[in-house]
């Protein structure tokens, strides 16, 4: 909400779309598991930081202003 960008596309009611980019940790922590260590720590934590870039900002965008 604070970005330039959510000016007039956001409100106080948007405050919930952190809740998408929490569920998406516990996913990634599960792929960890599930691959096990096929894949280097540096590899995961490059790959992980960009997913949850990518739900941050599919969430920022796709979702519509909410009402107050």
């Amino acid at each position: 909400m604070a970005s330039p960008l959510a000016i007039g596309r956001k409100s106080l009611a948007n405050l919930g779309e952190p809740v998408n980019i929490a569920l998406a940790m516990p996913v990634l922590a599960l792929i960890v598991v599930f691959v096990g260590g096929r894949v280097s720590a540096t590899t995961y934590g490059i790959i992980s930081t960009v997913v949850l870039c990518i739900v941050a900002a599919v969430t920022f965008f796709f979702t519509p202003i909410l009402p107050e």
